[in-house]
């Protein structure tokens, strides 16, 4: 029994030094000694204690009371997000955004901030709502992006806040631009028949043809002069457009409203 206290006592008393280690760390570095803290959180991550390992990698990261190597940072960001530290996990997924010390890579990037979000880290959610804002390896998603924002709004993100903002009014401007466009096309409409003309370029020779319409320049080679079959001025504004795109014919079909 006294064999069991004392192994007892042993694994009680090495959990405390291994958590006075991370604490002290996080207190020298408050009051400014960033190489002890360096010291101390390397022994706490060395010992197992994750978080030690995500601040210790972003002083790595920054260079904080030690040489910058954002290689070791994203070490101790990787380990940490192994044992499910959602920090490291965001931290890492900053570096792929970025390409600090790994190869850029959105889609990694985006797989780590998905993570370190769904897991409660609202810095993630702010990054991944970057992302989607600003069409980083991901199609452009206001809508998205201001669901991310305010989920890091909720988590104390500042600039979180300000983004759900701006995003938001982004969103409201569309709408309210494209509702305009829709009401001045109803305005030119008569009260009988109208037709309505669409003119497809998504095709080589009907992209030219409208580009020569346009008075755009599109010939840009090198001591070449552009000829037709006949060795005559090329001229594709004489073209007829090739078919293409849409098939049968095109109608307006109106609201109706059912209230």
């Amino acid at each position: 029994m006294k064999k069991v206290i004392k192994l007892i006592g042993i694994i009680l008393l090495s959990i405390n030094l291994y958590a006075s280690d991370l604490e002290d760390g996080f207190e020298v570095y408050k009051k400014g000694d960033k190489q002890k803290a360096i010291e101390l959180f390397t022994k706490s991550c060395n010992d197992g204690k994750v978080i030690a390992c995500t601040q210790l990698g972003l002083m790595y990261n920054t260079g904080e009371g030690v040489k910058q190597n954002n290689f070791k940072a994203k070490d101790l960001f990787e380990k940490a997000c192994e044992k499910g530290e959602n920090a490291g996990c965001s931290n890492l997924g900053n570096l792929y955004r970025k390409g600090q010390g790994v190869k850029q890579d959105f889609f990694k990037a985006r797989e780590l901030f998905v993570k370190a979000c769904n897991g409660g880290r609202a810095m993630a959610c702010f990054n991944l709502g970057l992302m989607y804002a600003n069409a980083e390896g991901v199609k452009q998603d206001y809508a998205k992006a201001k669901e991310l924002f305010g989920k890091a709004c909720d988590g104390k993100i500042e600039d979180g806040c300000k983004n759900y903002v701006i995003i938001n009014k982004k969103i409201n401007f569309f709408y309210f631009y494209n509702l305009f466009l829709i009401c001045h096309f109803f305005k030119k409409l008569k009260k009988e028949k109208n037709e309505l003309i669409v003119k497809v370029t998504n095709l080589g020779a009907n992209r030219i043809r409208n580009m020569e319409q346009k008075g755009e320049e599109w010939k840009i080679f090198y001591e070449i002069n552009m000829v037709d079959k006949d060795y005559k001025k090329f001229d594709a504004i004489k073209w007829d457009p090739t078919p293409s795109g849409l098939l049968g014919p095109v109608s307006i079909t109106p609201l109706k409203n059912d209230n």
